[in-house]
């Protein structure tokens, strides 16, 4: 072993041997002398000047902190106190004695506990009490005398008591069917073994127990339904652990038995109904039994529902007490038992006091319920489960609580579920296995189901339905499914609840009457609901809202405040369509469904309805040939339209209907096929063409797979698509697909996600290696792609030693991001001017953008000015305008002074890379923030590059312009409209100039006109997209940014008006000549001239006729220019038009001096600074932007 200098380089030493199970070799000999333990906390340099490794102190102390909280040595909860226990590892051990992890996790431990602990009184206790454990009901006699007595005031008496009380749970847990078996989700089943159907559950570290949670009610909000804070689909990639994107998120995700090992004191563990919280404390409970928790011998369960109702009536029962009373053995002393597993479990910490429910407790109980958790909390390890409706945040008066949430079932999870599921259905069934697979494809290709997917109580109901339906398991559509998922719900509520809270029809049908108001109401509503809005409906009705509430179709988001939801989204939408369903006009469904195809959340409500009654079918099927007339622009109602029919197809594929019947609805399916595959063939848009393919392999894929098959002239982008939407075995085989391009989808795949315990043992690993170590950067390699909490500043640390490679560097920075400690990211920071490899410094940048780290802005303003390449310099002018560091007036200040004169110079004579960094950095910063980026010179320039566009557009460079218009989208106003339209127009009539043939151009240039129109028509999409309704359908750019925004925020664009994706009216086609948007300048003029007093009015006219019948380049000069030109033409003796109107303006014949002149129109100006659309006229003629003179 490598001689230490310092406790913490022992520490150090001591850790990494417990992990690679060697001596360890690193760090070398010659390390620098480390600085005194007692300086934790300070804000040394947390890194070597050549980044070598863990040679100063508090690096080192970084690596020491992972390995023992990675280890389960030290709970994350006690960091604070590490110093000590360095102290205490080195006065308790030698240099040269290896000492295994267990070990060091037993004394840390005990010292831990040592200043509330007392000394031992039964030191063979729990080698008895695992012995009865495994033994059960048949545990000899002599296995209980072999207790060893206490010598202090417990009688034998109470030991034996006490022996006797757990020998009796432990014969409950090994021999009752209510610890060793699940309650079958399906009514009347039989129960099903724990083991054969327990799946692992992820639970995710709750930050906010810390901080939030202890601030009242106001975090609770922040706790994600397991049922459905997950509301988009799981994507079908290679990753065997669940969405990876989703996966990054959360950093933190741990497995139970980690969360148990690094429990200290308490943890409380949330989740939403049916999560599987009672499930996993049965299954924690048999996991002790058996020896799988190492650090517990004996499991206490204790149901908080009953204990309450028995502390009512003996209000000083304690929870040990009520537990050896639940027991049923009435020679048993409760007190005794009490005292004595109390004493042993305060020298020992083997039994491990385990609390389910918390939500269940009264709220008029709570307070004395939670008086009597804390009265056990100084002795035991205490785990503690509730709904977020339980308030939990009253759980942590005590220090050092842990918090942690149950997260959404993983797809992994959930197939293996599903598996379980079917297995024990099918116990000697040859097609078993067959079947399971086909029920989770079905699941996976339904986004409702997959929505009910990450609820594991949900999902077993889902498994079931479909298992029933296992003679053809891909027939079952979802509505059916969901239905018969509520019918036993209903049932398995109305087995446990009171007579008077039994969930009737009545009841359904009331909660189905409000899911479809709060779907359709007339304004957009909240997802929470009160109380109240349910118990309007239901009295209207007759019946209480009582049994709703506590049913599972609704979840209660915080006890202490009046809100509740939908448990699951799929639920809202059922009901929503039961309800649409027993309506029984006809005329009134019609309605019903001419309101829903206007918006995608209401759709789904058809889908269900269609998929649940047969008179609904035929009314959507007369509405929806309609709709087929009559569509949007853009085919999103024909989308809808193909899914719709999809689902009437499939059902009508399972029921036994004549021939007619089958005959219409493929009348209505043909022509959306025909139709779905000409877009498909003539798309040049691939959002749209994947969406095309899709819909078609959902509603028919044979006709899809005959055409791509008889089609020689298909694009290779069509193929590809075609074969990723296709089954495997469809026949259409990757053969066809041509390679070339193989990248043109986008994207590389995901990189694979690792489970908790392999992602804590790679972290493990680097923290006790050298940053050198060949095994480093295949560690960084596993690890891309996702986050780390515990052991980030490890991994940061091995981003800045030098001796790495850029690529592990830059990916190792990428981990640790989120997680790495604000002092280690301030380090780096400052070293970004000595990093020579532009892979670190892109992932520096990047770091800057998601963390508050401040670059120096002196060298950012140097490297921006520099010619870097695109996407180098893009990156560096977006963390100059939106860094996530906080600045200083001065700083902001500064900052906006160098951002504008940036985006001044580019507009003028910038080039395509600076131009386009501004440009992409304008579009990402939100509107409220492009105010503080740029001034009014910006502004001001950017009007008079766009009208100088419009006067002379072949002298301007359209990057230029570009940046211009994107300058006035984040700048909002209704002049800034009438620039963009104007601009728009000018654009177009370039590309019609080809077009017409007037003017010769190459295809490139040709291209490029295009797109330069196109952009700035998407400009004016953000700013008023009704103005875009006015151009003809032909107008390639207009509608390529109209069908951008349709396919990506879900539009439907008609003629004459604009719906946004919940089917509100969000633009509508101007037609009114006297709006100031959509009227001639000329117009605007007139209305000006009747309000402006007569010397101010003979002035602005003079000025207007010279710059409109004058010479054009007018309006780009100098007011002096035009000045001495109007007085040019009145002094001459032409007699022309242009001098007559001239002489109109002035009696005197001749025009005011220049001074006057100018003060007046700048007095024209100022009368209409408030009124930004007449203002925007002015400056289209020239007046009221900044001038300058000609160089």
């Amino acid at each position: 072993m490598i001689e230490a200098k310092t406790a913490m380089e022992r520490a150090f030493l001591l850790l990494a041997e417990a992990e690679l199970g060697t001596c360890s070799t690193w760090p070398r000999p010659g390390w620098q002398q480390a600085s005194a333990p007692g300086s934790r906390g300070s804000h040394s340099n947390a890194l070597s000047a050549n980044g070598q490794g863990p040679d100063e102190h508090r690096s080192l102390e970084d690596r020491v902190e992972s390995l023992a909280i990675l280890l389960d040595i030290l709970p994350r909860s006690r960091r604070s106190e590490l110093n000590s226990l360095v102290s205490m590892w080195s006065q308790h051990y030698s240099a040269s004695r290896f000492v295994s992890a267990d070990e060091l996790r037993r004394i840390t431990r005990r010292c831990l506990r040592t200043r509330t602990a007392q000394t031992a009184t039964v030191p063979n206790f729990f080698a008895t009490a695992a012995s009865i454990a495994q033994q059960g009901r048949d545990a000899d006699a002599a296995v209980l005398s072999s207790v060893t007595r206490s010598q202090t005031e417990c009688s034998p008496t109470a030991e034996q008591h006490c022996v006797d009380g757990l020998q009796t749970w432990f014969e409950h847990l090994h021999r009752k069917q209510c610890w060793t078996h699940l309650p079958s989700v399906v009514p009347g089943d039989k129960p099903v073994a724990v083991n054969e159907m327990y799946v692992e559950l992820l639970l995710k570290t709750d930050r906010s127990g810390e901080r939030e949670l202890g601030l009242g009610s106001a975090g609770i909000g922040d706790l994600p339904n397991a049922a459905t804070s997950c509301r988009h689909p799981v994507p079908q990639s290679h990753d065997d652990v669940g969405d990876p994107s989703e996966w990054r998120e959360n950093d933190s995700l741990l497995d139970i038995r980690t969360i148990v090992a690094r429990t200290l004191n308490r943890c409380v563990i949330v989740g939403s109904p049916g999560s599987g919280k009672s499930t996993l404390i049965q299954w924690l409970a048999q996991e002790v039994v058996r020896g799988g928790i190492r650090d517990f011998d004996v499991p206490i369960v204790i149901e908080l529902k009953q204990y309450a109702r028995s502390l009512a009536e003996h209000p000083d029962l304690t929870p040990l007490q009520h537990f050896f009373r639940s027991l049923g053995n009435r020679h048993l002393d409760s007190d005794a038992a009490s005292v004595w597993l109390r004493r042993v479990s305060r020298s020992h910490h083997r039994v491990l006091l385990m609390f389910d429910g918390w939500d269940e407790v009264p709220a008029e109980s709570r307070a004395n319920v939670r008086e009597q958790l804390e009265s056990e909390a100084s002795d035991f390890v205490t785990l503690v489960t509730s709904r977020p409706s339980g308030v939990p945040q009253s759980l942590c008066d005590r220090e050092h609580v842990d918090f942690y949430r149950i997260a959404n079932l993983s797809s992994r999870s959930a197939a293996q579920l599903a598996t379980n599921i079917i297995r024990n259905r099918f116990h000697s069934h040859p097609a078993g296995d067959g079947y399971a697979n086909a029920i989770i494809e079905q699941i996976q290709s339904s986004a409702e189901l997959r929505t009910l997917a990450k609820n594991p109580f949900l999902l077993g109901h889902v498994v079931h339905v479909l298992a029933d339906a296992s003679t053809r398991p891909g027939s079952l559509n979802p509505a059916k499914a969901i239905e018969q998922v509520v019918a036993w719900v209903r049932k398995q509520h109305n087995f446990v609840a009171d007579p008077s809270n039994l969930l009737r029809v009545e009841h359904l049908q009331s909660l189905s009457r409000f899911a479809f108001d709060r779907l359709f109401a007339a304004e957009r509503g909240r997802e929470w609901f009160h109380e109240t809005q349910l118990q309007q409906v239901t009295t209207s009705d007759g019946v209480s809202e009582t049994p709703l509430l506590q049913s599972r179709f609704i979840d209660r988001g915080d006890a202490m405040i009046d809100e509740y939801r939908f448990s699951c989204p799929a639920f809202q939408t059922f009901f929503a369509a039961l309800h649409v369903t027993s309506i029984q006009c006809a005329t009134t469904q019609a309605a019903i469904f001419d309101q829903a195809i206007h918006a995608s959340n209401r759709t789904e409500v058809l889908n269900h309805a269609v998929g649940l009654s047969e008179a609904f079918r035929k009314v959507s099927l007369e509405r929806a040939a309609y709709w087929l007339r009559h569509g949007d622009g853009f085919h999103q109602i024909l989308l809808r339209l193909a899914k719709l029919a999809a689902i009437a197809r499939q059902v009508q594929g399972n029921v036994h209907a004549n021939d007619a019947k089958s005959k219409d609805w493929s009348s209505l399916i043909e022509p959306i096929r025909n139709k779905l595959w000409r877009l498909t063939q003539e798309s040049c848009d691939p959002i749209a063409t994947r969406a095309y393919v899709q819909s078609l392999a959902e509603l028919d894929p044979a006709f899809l797979l005959r055409k791509a098959i008889s089609s020689v002239d298909l694009d290779e982008f069509v193929l590809r698509c075609i074969h990723r939407c296709l089954p495997d075995d469809s026949g259409f085989g990757g053969e066809r697909v041509p390679r070339r391009n193989v990248t043109r989808e986008g994207g590389d795949l995901p990189h694979a996600t690792l489970v908790p315990l392999e992602r804590d043992r790679v972290v493990r690993r680097l923290a006790a290696l050298s940053p050198d170590h060949p095994e480093v950067k295949q560690g960084i390699q596993r690890l891309a792609g996702q986050s780390v909490r515990d052991g980030a500043n490890v991994i940061m640390a091995i981003a800045s030693a030098s001796m790495v490679c850029g690529d592990v560097r830059a990916t190792a920075i990428e981990i640790a991001m989120r997680s790495a400690d604000q002092r280690i990211l301030d380090c780096m920071a400052n070293q970004i001017e000595r990093e020579h490899d532009p892979r670190v410094q892109k992932s520096l940048l990047r770091l800057a953008l998601e963390r508050p780290v401040a670059f120096d802005l002196g060298w950012l303003e140097t490297q921006i000015r520099k010619d870097l390449e695109h996407s180098f310099h893009s990156l560096m002018v977006r963390v100059y305008g939106c860094g996530a560091a906080p600045r200083t007036p001065d700083e902001r200040l500064r900052i906006r002074r160098f951002f504008s004169d940036l985006v001044i110079s580019a507009m003028n004579h910038g080039d395509s890379r600076s131009t386009g960094s501004l440009t992409e950095c304008l579009r990402l910063v939100a509107h409220t923030d492009a105010g503080g980026l740029v001034d009014d010179r910006v502004v001001s320039a950017a009007i008079d590059r766009m009208i100088r566009f419009s006067k002379a557009p072949q002298s301007q460079r359209p990057e230029g312009v570009l940046l211009a218009a994107r300058v006035l989208v984040g700048i909002p106003s209704l002049g800034n409209r009438i620039h963009l339209k104007k601009t728009l127009d000018v654009a177009l009539d370039l590309v019609s100039s080809w077009s017409t043939g007037t003017i010769p151009l190459t295809e490139a240039e040709v291209m490029r006109r295009e797109r330069f129109a196109t952009a700035i028509a998407q400009c004016l999409v953000e700013v008023d997209c009704g103005l875009l309704l006015g151009y003809d359908r032909s107008c390639r750019p207009v509608q390529t940014a109209l069908q951008s925004a349709a396919f990506e925020h879900g539009w439907l664009v008609f003629n004459e008006r604009v719906l946004d994706r919940d089917g509100v009216e969000i633009a509508i086609a101007d037609g009114d000549s006297l709006d100031p948007v959509g009227c001639t300048t000329s117009e605007a003029i007139q209305e000006i001239m009747h309000d402006l007093p007569p010397r101010q009015r003979s002035d602005f006219l003079s000025y207007w006729h010279m710059v409109c019948e004058g010479d054009a380049d007018y309006v780009l000069t100098e007011r002096e220019t035009v000045h001495e030109a109007i007085c040019t033409v009145m002094a001459s003796d032409l007699n022309t038009e242009l001098s007559e109107r001239l002489w109109s303006c002035y009696q005197e014949g001749k025009p005011p001096s220049f001074a006057s002149w100018k003060k007046n129109l700048a007095r024209v100006v100022q009368r209409y600074e408030n009124r930004p659309e007449l203002l925007a006229h002015l400056q289209q003629l020239g007046l009221g932007i900044h001038k300058r003179k000609p160089r």
